[in-house]
C-alpha cells in the first residue's frame, strides 16, 4: 500500500486497493512542537547559527471505504485515528541586529517524524504512515528588552 504525506492543506487522495474493497487514506499534521538549542557564531550585527533538537505532533490518519464490504466497514464508512509522533529537528539560521534592541531572524528547519502504526476497528486494517518529513522556512523580529539599563528616579 502506497501512503503519501501531503501538505496539510490538501485533501486526501491517496487509495489503496484491496481485493475485498476499495478504501482511500488521508492524513493531516494537526500541531508541531519543538523543544531546540543553538551554537552559532557572531560577526559584527550578524549571527549565524545551527539549530536542532526534539519534535512531536498530531497526526490525523482517515480511511474512507469506497466501494465492497471489509469486516464491518461497508461502502461510505469513514474512520479517524489520531496519534502522537516524536522525532527530531535541525536546520541554520541567521539573525541581523538591524537598529538598537532590534533583531531579524531568518532560518530553515526540517522536521522528521517516525513513522506510526494505525489500526482502524471496524475495517480491522492496519497501516504504518511513515513521515517524509517536513521543511519550513521561519522569519520573525524580535524587540529586545534592556532589563540592565538604569531606571529614571521621579520625585
Amino acid at each position: 500500500m502506497k501512503f503519501v504525506r501531503r501538505s496539510p492543506r490538501e485533501p486526501p487522495r491517496d487509495a489503496a486497493r484491496y481485493a475485498d474493497g476499495s478504501a482511500i487514506y488521508g492524513d493531516k499534521l494537526k500541531y508541531l512542537s519543538t523543544v531546540r538549542g543553538r551554537l552559532g557564531l557572531t560577526a559584527d550585527r550578524f549571527m549565524f547559527y545551527l539549530t536542532g533538537g526534539y519534535a512531536w505532533g498530531e497526526e490525523h490518519v482517515t480511511r474512507t471505504e469506497i466501494s465492497g464490504t471489509v469486516n464491518n466497514a461497508g461502502p461510505g464508512t469513514v474512520e479517524t485515528i489520531t496519534n502522537n509522533s516524536i522525532g527530531w529537528t535541525a536546520g541554520p539560521g541567521v539573525e541581523f541586529a538591524f537598529a538598537p534592541n532590534w533583531i531579524a531572524r531568518l532560518e530553515y528547519l526540517y522536521v522528521h517524524l517516525d513513522g506510526v502504526s494505525y489500526t482502524f476497528p471496524l475495517a480491522e486494517r492496519t497501516i504504518t504512515a511513515p513521515f517524509d518529513g517536513i521543511s519550513l522556512v521561519r522569519a520573525g523580529v524580535n524587540y529586545k528588552f534592556s532589563w540592565d539599563a538604569p531606571i529614571a528616579a521621579r520625585d
